[in-house]
This record gives structure tokens, sequence and C-alpha cells, in this order.
């Protein structure tokens, strides 16, 4: 039986959903950004825009001193998400095994007994009309047999508006062309090092020996060095089987406002505490990442202790990475939290205090309140930033505090 792997993706997605959804930007020059802020990056680019000379990652204020009747669109979330999920909705139709990767990009695994890559890739082609009469939007599809030969497939399929089929055994020959970047365990810091020594593309890459990759990079060496030769490992992971949770946060604009990222840090925290607690799992290690307004990336991690399952434990091991976060005096971008090494939560012991009850209980219900009325329904005091906004924080005359046990309840809701 042979595994054939499927790159569903939609070209420029942020641009192109903007555009297909927002009938006012449809043929005009515009790009996705924070509003407001000029230090700000380019998420996304139109096609017109991009004629213009403009491109992803490229500061707003540059971006409008080309034209300065250039528009500028927000980062539009909900409508981004709802676009990936009915994608996903359809996709998973196809088969029992995928694994969404990014907004507009999900990896399908196909198995067929005979003439496999031909009918995985009539199957393809069925996938792709669906996709496309379902959003309006046509996306590439490109087949390989491992998870990066299928993406660099599907970059081939955005420009050739066919579906491209790289079959067994010619894997090495057709990513060698590619980017650095498309190999998946070359980051942006690697990356900056190969092109200081004028290395661009997998085929140099290639050209290095293994042992040569490892004296640069250590043991990722030894990746980069199978993945330049077409292999990659990495299994299709499904939603439900992935062994982490992630939340993450867009400030816009973008802020250094110490009260404000406390509050998102907050409201990240209660959502990956209330699905540990849903799934009856713990964590036991936290990763804190961000994104600066000058594209520079943070990224710490620490261990819990035993593992952690309510906001209090997971706020103790957070306060410890937002320390080093906030040495860098330069404005956030993003942050993400990530809740990982999760095992099944110890159940508590028989003879355990009174506190420890009462501190399962008021969860608990807690729980139960939010998934009822919504998570802006009871919260803590440090998202009051978020919830009530700086109008409502200073109504009840008391400062926000990150203080996980602190909660208000909104009786509005």
């Amino acid at each position: 039986m042979a595994t054939v792997i499927f790159h569903i993706e939609i070209a420029d997605f942020l641009a192109t959903a903007l555009e297909r959804y927002r009938s006012n930007l449809r043929g005009r020059p515009f790009v996705i950004a924070p509003l407001g802020a000029d230090r700000a990056r380019v998420y996304g680019v139109s096609q017109q825009a991009r004629q213009m000379g403009i491109h992803q990652g490229m500061l707003l204020r540059d971006a409008r001193s080309i034209d300065r009747r250039l528009i500028v669109s927000p980062m539009e979330n909900k409508l981004f998400k709802n676009i990936s999920e009915r994608m996903v909705k359809t996709v998973a139709n196809y088969s029992p095994v995928f694994e969404p990767w990014r907004y507009g990009h999900i990896y399908l695994e196909f198995l067929a007994r005979r003439q496999a890559w031909q009918r995985a890739r009539d199957t393809a082609w069925r996938l792709q009309k669906e996709v496309t009469q379902q959003l309006d939007i046509e996306p590439a599809v490109g087949l390989g047999s491992n998870k990066m030969v299928s993406r660099t497939a599907s970059q081939r399929s955005i420009r050739q508006r066919d579906i491209v089929t790289v079959p067994e055994g010619g894997e090495r020959r057709f990513v060698q062309p590619f980017d650095i970047t498309f190999l998946p365990h070359v980051d942006r810091k690697i990356a900056l090092e190969l092109r200081n020594i004028n290395i661009n593309k997998i085929n140099a890459v290639a050209g290095l020996s293994r042992v040569q990759l490892q004296e640069l990079f250590g043991r990722t060496g030894w990746y980069i060095h199978e993945e330049a030769q077409g292999i990659d490992r990495t299994p299709i992971i499904l939603p439900d089987k992935r062994p982490a949770f992630y939340a993450e946060w867009y400030f816009t604009p973008e802020t250094n406002d110490i009260d404000q990222i406390d509050a998102a840090c907050c409201t990240l925290l209660n959502r990956l505490a209330r699905q540990l607690r849903g799934t009856g799992m713990a964590a036991g290690r936290v990763a804190l990442s961000a994104t600066f307004a000058d594209d520079r990336f943070f990224v710490r991690w620490r261990n819990t202790s035993g593992g952690a399952q309510s906001e209090t434990e997971l706020f103790a091991v957070l306060h410890l990475l937002q320390e080093k976060l906030l040495e860098r005096r330069v404005a956030l971008r993003r942050i993400g939290i990530r809740v990982l090494h999760l095992a099944p939560a110890t159940q508590l012991e028989l003879f355990t205090s009174a506190e420890q009850h009462k501190e399962q209980n008021l969860l608990q219900a807690l729980d139960a309140i939010q998934k009822k009325f919504g998570e802006k329904s009871v919260f803590r005091g440090a998202q009051a930033r978020d919830f009530l906004g700086a109008k409502g924080q200073a109504a009840n005359g008391k400062k926000s505090t990150a203080d996980p046990n602190y909660f208000r309840i909104d009786k509005s809701a």
C-alpha cells in the first residue's frame, strides 16, 4: 500500500481571503497590517500592491511611502479562522488523517493499494473542485511522498495553475531548486547563517556533507542534511492528537504596555487551562513565544513541577518567562503560549487539605459558567484591560492586577 501526502494551500491566503469577502478591496492595492502603527510589518499584500513593489514583511511606513493612497486593512482573524475551518471540514471528507498547518494550509494522507499516484491525482482534482465551490477560492494542490515535498509541489502548482505530482524517487531532484527556507529545520537564524556563507538554495545545502552541517548546527544539521536530499520523516499529526495546546494574541496596535500584556497572557492561560481540565491532562512544560515590532522573535520555555492544570500553577511558570520577555523594551506584535509534555492529570489524594478541594470545586464551577455564558461572563482581574477596556477599569477605581486568583463577574453577561 502506497502513501501519498497532499498539501492543499490557498496562495497569499490573507490577501486572497480578504479580497474575496470584502468587495470594496477587489482590484485595489491594499496591505494587511496593524492600524495606527507605522513601524508595524506588513502581514499580507494584494496583487496590485505587489506590482507596485510592496512585499510581505516590509515596514508599513515604507509601504505607504511608495503610494500614499495605499489601503491598510487590519487582521481579521475571525474571518480567516472561519474560512480555514470551512476548508478543513471539506478536506476532512477525503481522509481521516489530516493536519491543519496554518491559515489556508492543510496536509492530508491518502492511501491506495494499486495505481496510487493516478488515483491520488484524480482525488486531488475532485478535492480542488469541491474546495473552490465551497469557498469560491481555488486552492493549489501538491502531491508528494512526504510533507516537505508536497509543500514544494503546491508552490509549483501555484505558478503552473495545475496539480503537481512528485512520485517516489524524484524528491531530491525536485526540491533542490527551492529556497533553503523550505527545509523544515531551517529557521530564521539558521537561514541567516547559511546566507552569510552564500548558501541560498537547497542544492547548495545538498553539496555539504552531514559532518559539515553537524559542525555548523549540531544535531539539527543531521535533519537538514536529510531534508536537502528530499527526505522528511515528520508525521501528519491529527488536530485532536497533538501533544500540545496553543493559544496566541495579536496586539493592534503593537504595544509595550505591561498591563495590556499581562491581560492578554491571563486570557490565554485561562483558555489553555480550561482545555487541560476539559481533557483531563496536565502540562509538564510551558513555552512563551513573541514577535516584536522590529520583527525579532523570542521563545523561552520552563518545566512545571509535577504537571500543571490550573491558572495559578501555569502563571507561576509563565511569570518567570514573562520577565525575560520584558527585558527588551520594544513593542510586541504577538505573543503565544504553548503547553507541552501533556500527561493524564493525577487525581487528588484521598487525604487532601480543605483548601485543595475548595480550589478544585471553584475551578469546576468557573469552567461550567464560562462554557455556558462565554469567557467574558466571569474573568480574572488582570483581564479587565481586555474585557472592560480602560474606561471600565477606571470606573472600578482599581488597577488591573496580574494575580490569577482575583476574579471579576460581568453582571451584563
